[in-house]
């Protein structure tokens, strides 16, 4: 028998990122959350950036593993749902949580004042992930911009920003910098890097058994080898073979092992999905 998650979520999330929903069965990133965690709310701090390559789970970490956090240490952490209106995003996060607007209050305004009026030691964490597309609008990316010397210029030390986006695209930060001034200074900078060999057979023995695939430590240990070659690995990839595996049947190694090895779990399940269609 293979234990699957009793919930109603699923660890098996392909190119899709986890988001608090699957706070339970988003594992093996508790150590990167809890640095984060203690870089954004360290004295001082108003803005950060994590970083790192598409894949590597930056989303996943803010998402499933950082905010569900702060809030359970009494954070208001919110995610900017919408990049082409950041300020009306956090208004509706902040309404959420309890604190309505005023009557015709601009949204940008009603967040200022939520924040500066807040009880003593109450904190807030505003997350912009993808920040790097939003950079490439200028009107949301002026937007922001006003939100943010808005609401930490008047809140006491209360409000922090978390920006996040890809490693290569980080050069487009500068249109919102021209605007704010320089907001990552080194120490307010934190990359998340690949998954070492070890990390992502935990990971991944964890995902197979959450999943019904297998409960087969060895079975994910072939696999990472099979795909990193001792090497760190993106996230991504394990979600790949994991459905890979879901949709082929593969429940061992010796299964594994007559497709080929782990490096053919990609062209199997394409071939098999292009035969079951036919096209």
């Amino acid at each position: 028998m293979v234990a699957t998650y009793p919930g109603t979520v699923s660890p098996l999330r392909g190119l899709d990122p986890f988001g608090e929903a699957e706070r339970d069965v988003w594992h093996g990133r508790e150590q990167e959350r809890d640095d984060l965690a203690k870089m954004v709310i360290a004295d001082g701090f108003r803005a950060g950036l994590v970083y790192g390559e598409p894949g590597v789970g930056k989303t996943s970490l803010v998402r499933a593993g950082l905010i569900p956090h702060l809030r359970d240490h009494g954070i208001v952490a919110l995610a900017c749902e919408d990049l082409s209106q950041p300020a009306y995003s956090f208004a509706q996060g902040l309404s959420a949580f309890g604190i309505q607007p005023q009557p015709n209050e601009l949204p940008a305004m009603f967040v200022t004042r939520a924040v500066a009026n807040a009880v003593a030691g109450q904190q807030f964490v505003f997350v912009v992930d993808d920040v790097d597309l939003l950079c490439m609008d200028e009107r949301a990316c002026a937007e922001l911009a006003d939100l943010f010397a808005r609401v930490v210029s008047r809140s006491g030390g209360r409000a922090r920003f978390l920006f996040v986006c890809a490693h290569e695209r980080m050069h487009t930060l500068a249109a919102l910098e021209r605007k704010t001034g320089s907001l990552f200074p080194p120490s307010a900078r934190y990359e998340l890097t690949r998954l070492t060999p070890g990390t992502a057979s935990k990971i991944l023995d964890r995902v197979l058994a959450l999943s019904g695939v297998a409960a087969d430590p060895a079975l994910a240990d072939a696999i990472v080898q099979g795909l990193s070659h001792n090497t760190p690995m993106l996230a991504a990839d394990l979600q790949i073979a994991a459905l890979a595996m879901r949709a082929l049947s593969i429940s061992s190694p010796q299964a594994l092992a007559r497709i080929g090895g782990a490096t053919e779990l990609e062209s199997a399940w394409l071939h098999d999905a292009c035969k079951a269609t036919g096209n």
